[in-house]
């Protein structure tokens, strides 16, 4: 639950993330955690992570962005590098396409994960 000073954080795409996340992974997805903030400049920040089958999903809005993370094991694939089109500007329609097409690309396989080797390289993950 949200504290007393949650009037900074936008309650409306918080609750409109949560539930399109519900509609397009439906059962499959858990909420594992919720982090809330007020330290930007009165602007709220707010950070959910899911687990959806073995990858670990990370929705963060700060300053009117959001960006999605998504890790798998030790790798992690940048959303929005891959998906250049979409915007992460917070509008309910962005976060909608956004959260349809994750739902696609992990259905799919279609995102890439990288990590970086102990030399500092770094390496793409083969399916």
């Amino acid at each position: 639950m949200l504290s007393d000073d949650s009037k900074f954080i936008n309650d409306h795409f918080l609750d409109y993330t949560k539930k399109n996340f519900l509609k397009y992974f439906e059962k499959d997805i858990i909420l594992k955690n919720e982090e809330y903030s007020n330290d930007s400049a009165g602007m709220g920040f707010y950070r959910l992570t899911y687990e959806y089958l073995s990858y670990q999903i990370i929705f963060e809005y700060e300053r009117l962005r959001f960006t999605i993370r998504i890790k798998y094991k030790d790798a992690v694939s940048n959303f929005f590098a891959q998906h250049k089109e979409l915007l992460n500007s917070l509008t309910e329609e962005n976060i909608n396409k956004s959260i349809f097409i994750l739902k696609s690309d992990l259905k799919n396989n279609n995102l890439s994960f990288f990590y970086i080797t102990k030399k500092g390289e770094i390496k793409k993950i083969e399916f």
